[in-house]
């Protein structure tokens, strides 16, 4: 079996999106170890060779030019060699909507001899939809449509993508695979006791994070011996124009710690006594995942799209207002020792039982395996 993988942003760069295809397709992942070939296809950039040095499918890089005004990665690279290397039945998996891969694609539609599945990673969902709407509009209109509509499969990551990606395509076979993690090698202990606390943020450093309405609720609890750690890739300077909220509001226990990767992202994590994502929107975080992997609690909102974390007891469930995230930081900082510590611990097992990267690697070899009709159907895809 044949596998082509296309993820434009091969590195740190790529956020989340890339974590999935790193984990996902790397040397340790339950699908390395099964009989697949895999042909990964990005974009060449600082950090790609350094980042991708755990997938041993690296040897399709194709360069681009023009970055950053070249908006929709456009690759006469990945035009001309793409094609030349499909065979048939071979599976094409997009990690990406809005750029020339999907364009690229429905050319190639017309001589379909290969198997099509996307994987939107929340970016059909209506925050996102409304973010450079009128851009999303008219790509919807050339492109993005037909894409989705001449998918064999959309890979949903829970139910709410799921019914996202129907009100675009309502005819397309949906899989639902969550994303995952590795559970951490050390024992890890909760920091909560610890008399100096420290709650986390994690991720891109973006405005659908809801990190400004986090500072402004931040500002307005007063008395605490907490510190709120913000840590992540920046994103078009929005870093800056936070740093400058903190100084107008005069608050010395919040921290910028930039971009952790490895070994200082897990002594981060060891050392946090809670974890927060105020998000606007999201596909499904793994930032959360990995926070419950190490026995955090959780402060989160229904975009999230991880109401099992509810269901379960690990998390308490804010909105991304200023009072919304405001009252569960207040919530939390009520709570007893050994409540917030079994939270976390809820959090422990369900990451355990439905998280994790071997999980979904079966689930995504299940889904290969029907797409070249060498399975039935699996029960987690819907039509």
């Amino acid at each position: 079996m044949n596998i082509h993988i296309i993820s434009p942003i091969l590195s740190r760069f790529g956020g989340g999106v890339f974590t999935v295809v790193k984990e996902l397709y790397g040397s340790k992942s339950l699908l390395a170890k099964r009989n697949i070939n895999f042909f990964l296809w990005g974009y060449k950039d600082d950090f790609c060779e350094e980042d991708c040095k755990s997938i041993p499918s690296i040897k399709n890089f194709v360069s681009i030019k023009g970055l950053p005004l070249n908006k929709i990665y456009y690759s006469s690279e990945l035009r001309d060699k793409l094609p030349k290397k499909i065979l048939y039945n071979d599976i094409i998996h997009l990690h990406s909507l809005w750029q020339y891969p999907s364009i690229l694609l429905n050319k190639l539609n017309k001589d379909r001899k290969f198997k099509k599945v996307i994987s939107p990673h929340g970016m059909l969902d209506p925050w996102a939809l409304n973010n450079n709407k009128i851009q999303k509009a008219i790509s919807l209109y050339l492109y993005e449509k037909k894409n989705l509509n001449t998918a064999d499969c959309i890979h949903a990551l829970c139910e709410q993508e799921f019914r996202d990606i129907k009100k675009l395509a309502p005819n397309v076979p949906v899989a639902i695979i969550p994303n995952g993690v590795y559970l951490p090698k050390a024992e890890t202990n909760s920091a909560y006791t610890n008399s100096e606390k420290q709650i986390l943020f994690l991720g891109r450093i973006h405005p659908k994070k809801g990190l400004e309405n986090l500072i402004r609720a931040w500002g307005n609890i007063k008395e605490h011996n907490w510190k709120l750690v913000i840590a992540g890739v920046d994103e078009n300077g929005y870093e800056d124009y936070l740093k400058k909220i903190v100084l107008e509001l005069n608050l010395n226990n919040v921290e910028f710690v930039g971009p952790v990767f490895g070994k200082e992202k897990e002594a981060l994590l060891m050392s946090s006594s809670a974890f927060i994502l105020p998000s606007f929107s999201e596909g499904l975080p793994m930032s959360i995942l990995e926070a419950w992997s190490y026995k955090l609690p959780v402060l989160m909102t229904p975009q999230c799209n991880l109401e099992t974390g509810f269901n379960a007891g690990a998390a308490i469930e804010i909105d991304s207002s200023v009072s919304g995230i405001k009252d569960g930081i207040l919530k939390l900082f009520s709570m007893e020792n050994e409540n917030v510590i079994d939270m976390g611990l809820k959090g422990y097992e369900l990451v355990s039982s439905e998280y994790t990267w071997d999980k979904v690697g079966d689930k995504m070899e299940k889904l290969y395996l029907w797409l070249i009709d060498k399975a039935e159907k699996p029960n987690f895809v819907k039509l």
